[in-house]
């Protein structure tokens, strides 16, 4: 979480995309949920999810998880 806060608080107003692997957004979910790490399976993260945060200051707002809808349109090979 210190890295996040970091990267948020150094680009405060600004909008930010930040690109990780599951595991890590899940860090970062529990973290910004305040959930301990026990709930790390309780977080449901797709490969190619959207998960949007609002920052303010430390305080964070979860607004969207886990969201796909992009991969709707990508027809199989």
């Amino acid at each position: 979480m210190e890295t996040v806060e970091n990267i948020t608080s150094s680009h405060a107003g600004q909008v930010l995309v930040l690109v990780g692997h599951p595991v890590i957004n899940r860090i970062i979910l529990l973290g910004v949920l305040v959930l301990g790490n026990e709930r790390f399976w309780h977080i449901g993260q797709d490969v190619c999810a959207i998960n949007v945060l609002k920052a303010d200051a430390k305080d964070y707002t979860l607004e969207s998880l886990n969201n796909t809808c992009h991969l709707s349109s990508i027809s199989p090979a």
